[in-house]
């Protein structure tokens, strides 16, 4: 037996100190690992014992070894990658389920969003659901009824603006001597601004008597005391009432109807035949400007007169003056108010600036070109009350 190298002391050192361990050998031409270790002392002497292997005995042990560790890993990683793709298919299906879950409830409630966006109120969604779905449906549910609530309201108003607009005159009426224009816009579907141009018989000729009112607010309140006012004025005026006693009339029934301190300002205007003069009341109203155009300068009326509906005692009396060459132009506060970006009014300054740049023209051009200044002060901004404006000029 031929011991290799450091091995053969190392093994003769370990076996004279009783020491276990572990050699490489060559005998008949092949190595072997030796394993060694002391099995005590008999008859006064160490005995070990020498255990040996050929080297390519574990050479084989270990390639199959190998083999088996190896193929312990590729059924691992195989059973691995199957429970992960069993895992994956399982994810997969539970993620479907929620998505399901989730989204059905969701285009039920897009569904039911078009069937109301279309006009169907009667669509309604499942409330089962005890999370936030179902409380979106519950919410959904009782939206609709509100929904439909406002539309119908909306309708209501659009037939009330229809008929409110269809009582205000569409052209002036033609008066011998006098050019005659007047125009309201309504800042909701209904308003309480109003004018008229109301016929009266004065002895055996004809009359007319050319109204501006403001009633407090705007709304549907405010337009229907608009049109109690104008059916209460055309019945007086019907019944023969005149000048002062026309706006009393109309005064003592308003007070009577009004609620709610809602009240009525008005101006009124009876042209003279065939003369320049007028007639003018006002109750409480903007005073109204007469434009000079020779003198390039304006004269207000103002008036002593309350509102209509405050005090149905109280009498009203008219004035009389000749109507200068520009003519008499009268309008509610809407237009005065209407403020501009930076919170200025339009005012009587600019009603008169728009007087002044449509000299010479007519009664219906001065209307016109008074709206248009009041649309340019606005700069976009959407008018927050009715505007109405009347001109009244001696033609020729």
């Amino acid at each position: 037996m031929t011991l290799q190298g450091k091995d053969a002391a190392a093994f003769a050192r370990d076996i004279k100190a009783g020491a276990p361990g572990i050699a490489t050998v060559r005998q008949d031409g092949r190595d072997w690992i030796q394993a060694y270790g002391p099995l005590g002392r008999f008859g006064g002497r160490g005995v070990s014992i020498v255990v040996g292997l050929p080297y390519s005995v574990v050479d084989a042990i270990r390639g199959r070894a190998d083999v088996v560790v190896q193929q312990a890993f590729s059924n691992q990683l195989v059973d691995a990658s199957v429970f992960a793709a069993i895992a994956m298919a399982l994810a997969a299906l539970a993620a479907v389920w929620a998505a399901k879950s989730l989204t059905a409830p969701i285009q039920k409630l897009h569904d039911a969003a078009r069937r109301l966006a279309g006009g169907d109120f009667s669509v309604r969604l499942d409330t089962h659901r005890k999370d936030e779905l179902g409380d979106l449906a519950r919410g959904f549910n009782r939206m609709v009824p509100a929904i439909e609530d406002r539309v119908r309201v909306k309708k209501d108003l659009g037939v009330a603006r229809e008929i409110q607009q269809h009582l205000l005159p569409k052209t002036a009426p033609a008066f011998a001597g006098f050019d005659i224009a007047g125009r309201t816009v309504f800042c909701d579907e209904t308003g309480g601004d109003y004018f008229d141009f109301i016929p009266l018989t004065v002895g055996d000729e004809d009359g007319l008597a050319v109204v501006v009112g403001d009633v407090t607010g705007h709304g549907i309140g405010a337009a229907l005391l608009m049109t109690t006012t104008r059916a209460t004025i055309r019945a007086a005026a019907e019944a023969g009432a005149r000048g002062g006693a026309l706006i009393s009339a109309a005064n003592r029934q308003l007070a009577r109807d009004a609620s709610g301190g809602r009240f009525m300002t008005m101006f009124a205007i009876v042209p003279h035949a065939e003369a320049r003069a007028i007639d003018w009341i006002s109750a409480g109203h903007e005073p109204a400007l007469l434009y000079d155009p020779g003198a390039d300068g304006f004269t207000t009326l103002q008036g002593d007169g309350i509102p209509l509906g405050v005090d149905a005692g109280w009498t009203y009396r008219s004035e009389t003056l000749e109507l200068p060459e520009g003519g008499i132009v009268v309008f509610t506060d809407g237009i005065r108010e209407c403020k501009d970006k930076d919170g200025r009014e339009f005012g009587p300054a600019g009603v008169e600036a728009a007087v002044r740049s449509a000299k010479g023209r007519g009664a219906q051009v001065i209307c016109e070109r008074i709206l248009e200044q009041v649309t340019a002060h606005l700069g976009g901004a959407p008018a927050v009350d009715d505007m109405t404006v009347i001109v009244v000029r001696a033609a020729g």
